[in-house]
């Protein structure tokens, strides 16, 4: 697979389908459990560390749908 990059020059994919399939769905998957953490800090009313915590799958959530998105 190849395509042409921004900049014009050619790139080509170094994952396959069933890769790409299983990162986007372990990118959505974090992003329903970020939106579940964030639910549950709120409604319980937990202090500042565990709103930080929602860091961790917010961040692993970006990285699952950004590689599934640039072939990576």
């Amino acid at each position: 697979m190849t395509g042409i990059g921004a900049q014009g020059s050619v790139c080509i994919a170094n994952i396959g389908v069933r890769q790409r399939r299983n990162r986007l769905a372990s990118g959505l998957t974090m992003a329903a459990a970020t939106v579940g953490w964030i639910a549950v800090v709120l409604a319980l009313s937990w202090g500042w560390l565990p709103r930080l915590l929602v860091f961790i799958p917010a961040w692993l959530a970006a990285l699952g749908v950004l590689q599934h998105r640039e072939k990576t």
